[in-house]
């Protein structure tokens, strides 16, 4: 148990540091602490909310780290020289998520798809944050000034997770939503102005596609989306006391499993042309009496009982 003499206040939010055994815990008075996992003491306080810690965020090297609160303000701290750097404001409500994003030059601009090689440990120069004014919003660290903002959603952004091996970033929102957009590098590591080939500026953050829930009818709110550290998965825990978990596949694993199902779906069709005449085996396919699900689970079960 980890208790400090005089500290009554609640915790409101945590987070470790990439050393593992400092983490910040935010309190509902608006102070930070960090705590040493190793001697279960305060290594340092920090002061600067006037309302309960709502967010926290270290950034790789655990040197920095970034705080959120009711107060709709953010603050970057200096975890080593134990000082407050700056304040950055433009939220008009609560702040739900922090990330600090590393930029990195692409190997080619034209393309959208990143590769391992293209991730940077470097020290961040962005800040990405959510909020329940719906706004996400992009800081950067260099002028310290807000410079893209973006409705994620119709409700309130309560969570997002960002993952930097290939600059794609999932927000969830108020309205049991979740969108998946595109962190353009080129954009960050032109510090945020950057023209496209038609003379207009380009996006940092593009809207790639909303990410398909199990269930149909959810409206409950995204509570939190985390990605895991090493593996490409991402769990999405919603109002419905649910954890839907996500396997992210790249673009070459999505084309042979697309080129798979492709050849599923020509031996499939083909035994039921040999079955079925010519004449009526489209009125069965328009009719949906036969759905390609249907057709490939019958050829397993005639292949099974043959073997």
């Amino acid at each position: 148990m980890w208790h400090s003499t005089g500290l009554r206040s609640l915790v409101t939010c945590l987070a470790r540091s990439p050393n593992w055994d400092t983490f910040a815990v935010g309190y509902a008075d608006g102070s930070i602490r960090l705590w040493s996992a190793a001697t279960k003491e305060v290594l340092v306080t920090f002061n600067g909310h006037k309302s309960a810690i709502s967010a926290l965020t270290f950034d790789n090297a655990g040197t920095t780290l970034a705080s959120g609160s009711k107060d709709t303000d953010i603050i970057v701290w200096d975890v080593v020289g134990e000082v407050g750097l700056y304040r950055l404001r433009g939220h008009r409500d609560q702040i739900t998520g922090l990330a600090f994003i590393v930029a990195n030059q692409p190997v080619e601009e034209t393309t959208t798809t990143t590769t391992d090689d293209n991730t940077n440990t470097g020290p961040p120069t962005h800040l990405l944050s959510s909020s329940k004014d719906t706004f996400l919003k992009l800081f950067s660290l260099t002028t310290q000034h807000c410079i893209e903002t973006v409705v994620g959603h119709r409700g309130e952004a309560w969570s997002f997770a960002y993952d930097p091996s290939s600059s794609v970033l999932i927000s969830g929102g108020g309205e049991g939503e979740a969108k998946c957009w595109l962190l353009d590098q080129a954009v960050l590591s032109s510090g945020g102005i950057l023209a496209g080939p038609d003379g207009k500026l380009r996006r940092a953050i593009i809207p790639l596609a909303p990410l398909s829930l199990p269930s149909t009818s959810h409206t409950h709110n995204i509570t939190q989306i985390t990605m895991h550290p090493t593996l490409p998965v991402l769990a999405v825990h919603s109002g419905e006391k649910t954890i839907d978990v996500f396997r992210l596949r790249t673009e070459e694993e999505l084309r042979k499993k697309l080129a798979r199902r492709r050849r599923r779906e020509r031996v499939a069709c083909a035994y039921w042309k040999r079955l079925i005449p010519a004449a009526t085996y489209g009125s069965y396919i328009r009719s949906g009496r036969l759905t390609p699900q249907q057709r490939t689970g019958s050829i397993r079960r005639r292949l099974r009982a043959r073997g």
